[in-house]
Parts: structure tokens; C-alpha cells; sequence
């Protein structure tokens, strides 16, 4: 524990050790201590390094369902908060797990999933994954022409900072109008949320689109080209990180992380980092 004592207050009381005891070693001894204590620690960044990834239900570009080997990309580049999409909560398919809870096993994170769609006995959604502690938890609808789709978001505090970190995946296929709905909707809640915003997921929508156009109104878009679709050779950047009002914390790094077989898409990495006062 650091204590707040004036620089002149610490030296005069060091010199009156000396005085009063008139001993070299000691005086050199209390000095240390003392002004050991004056001295404020240089409090250093904290950095929150956010993943987004369609990970496919955990079918792989082989059509091989493997849990193991989607924790091990994500495990590769040692995310804080995970943002995840397309994900399996005991459907057939993928023989009854609850992908979010095994693949928080797998990591050693905290789970959240949230439900769009019942599938095949079981549920069919998007999912965060949090080593920090979820604080609090928000759950959005969505609406979509081929099936409903939603907002999850946790509450975690990085450096005692409290951010929402958002899991979304707006509707797919070819010039579909909800996406632009629901475009408005997630901006909507960004621009209202009291607190700063990291928005991620698979958006399903172009950079120079009237859904991307939308959230630029209210989200910082890092102006990266590089594709993430189809995850074997990708041509098009449909995923990404977002983020509103952050102050106090920087972009220092984001990438498209170089998987072409776990999923059909390839994960994006973020990290932020929080600027020294």
C-alpha cells in the first residue's frame, strides 16, 4: 500500500532521525522507507483483448464437429472476452452439448448464451465467453425475414471501467431489408447504453453497406479491409469490432486471426488498450 505523504514532510523527517540519532546506517534506512512510502506508483495500461467468431456450430470447413480444436484457436491468441455466433445448445446435430458450457470448460471462462431460435430439440444462438467477472447481463431482440436474431451482451469491468461487450448476428441472405432494421435498432441501443459499448459479430454486410453506413453513426469502425469469408480463402469482411464513446482506452491491435478450417468464417481480434493518467 502506497501512502500519499508530502515530499517535504518525508524529508524533514528523515532529518530529524539523523539528528536525533545520529547514526549514518539508520538515517540511510529511514530515508529508504520513508520515502519509499512517499512515492506514488506509476499505474501501468490494462489492456482487454475482445475475439469475435461465427464459429459454424463447431463444424468445421472438413465437416468435422470439434469443440477441441475451436478452444484451441481461441485459446491461441488469449482473449479476455469472447464473442461467439452460431452457436449449438443440445441440438442433434451436434449430439446434444451445450457448446457455450463446453467450450467455457474448455477455456476456463465464464458463459452467457443467449436463445434465437429452437433447432432440432435444443437451441440455436449467440454466446460470450468472459475470464473477467460478468457483472450483468443484457438480452435483445431482433427481428429477421428468414429467422429472429438478438443482442447479448455482458457487463465486465477492465480496470474497474464498467463496458457492455455485445455478441450479435444480424439476418443473412442477398439484399435482405432486416438487416437494415436491425442495424438501426443495435445503433439505437449504443447510442442509449450509459456505459461504452463494444459491439461484435458476424453482421452480414459489406463496409461500404447502408447496414455498415448506419452503425458508423455511432460506433468507431477500425478501417481494416481484410476479408474474413469464407474462412478457406476469404474475399469478404463481414465480421467485425465495433465500439462507442470508449474513453480513456485506445486500439492497439486488431486482426483477422489466420484459421481456415474450424469454421466456415475466420475469428477478428481486437485489443484496447487503457491509456496511463
Amino acid at each position: 500500500m502506497s501512502v500519499d505523504i508530502p515530499l517535504a514532510t518525508c524529508v524533514l523527517f528523515g532529518c530529524f532521525v539523523f539528528m536525533r540519532r545520529n547514526y549514518t546506517r539508520a538515517f540511510a534506512l529511514s530515508l529508504t522507507v520513508i520515502l519509499s512510502a512517499c512515492a506514488t506508483p506509476e499505474v501501468g495500461p490494462t489492456t482487454l483483448r475482445v475475439l469475435t467468431w461465427n464459429i459454424h456450430h463447431g463444424q468445421g470447413i472438413d465437416n468435422e464437429y470439434d469443440l477441441q480444436r475451436v478452444a484451441g484457436v481461441i485459446s491461441s491468441v488469449d482473449p479476455d472476452v469472447v464473442c461467439l455466433q452460431e452457436v449449438d445448445r443440445r441440438t442433434i446435430r451436434s449430439g446434444g452439448i451445450d457448446q457455450a458450457v463446453e467450450l467455457a470448460y474448455l477455456l476456463d471462462m465464464e458463459p452467457v448464451f443467449h436463445r434465437c431460435i429452437d433447432y432440432q430439440g435444443g437451441e440455436y444462438g449467440d454466446a460470450v465467453l468472459s475470464k473477467l467477472k460478468v457483472r450483468d447481463i443484457q438480452r435483445l431482440k431482433l427481428p429477421g425475414d428468414r429467422e429472429p436474431r438478438g443482442v447479448l451482451g455482458v457487463v465486465v469491468a477492465p480496470a474497474n471501467e464498467p463496458v457492455l461487450v455485445c455478441s450479435t448476428h444480424f439476418d443473412h441472405g442477398r439484399d435482405n431489408p432486416s438487416r437494415i432494421e436491425e442495424a438501426r435498432i443495435v445503433a439505437d441501443f449504443g447510442k442509449k447504453s450509459p456505459i461504452p459499448v463494444i459491439l461484435t459479430g458476424d453482421l452480414n454486410a459489406l463496409p461500404e453497406s447502408e447496414v455498415l453506413s448506419i452503425l458508423d453513426d455511432v460506433f468507431t469502425i477500425p478501417n481494416n479491409p481484410a476479408p474474413t469469408f469464407p474462412a478457406e480463402l476469404p474475399q469478404r469482411r463481414i465480421d467485425y469490432v465495433m465500439w462507442s464513446h470508449f474513453p480513456g482506452w485506445r486500439l492497439i491491435e486488431t486482426r483477422v486471426v489466420s484459421e481456415p478450417l474450424a469454421s466456415d468464417h475466420r475469428p477478428v481480434l481486437a485489443v484496447f488498450e487503457r491509456t496511463t493518467r
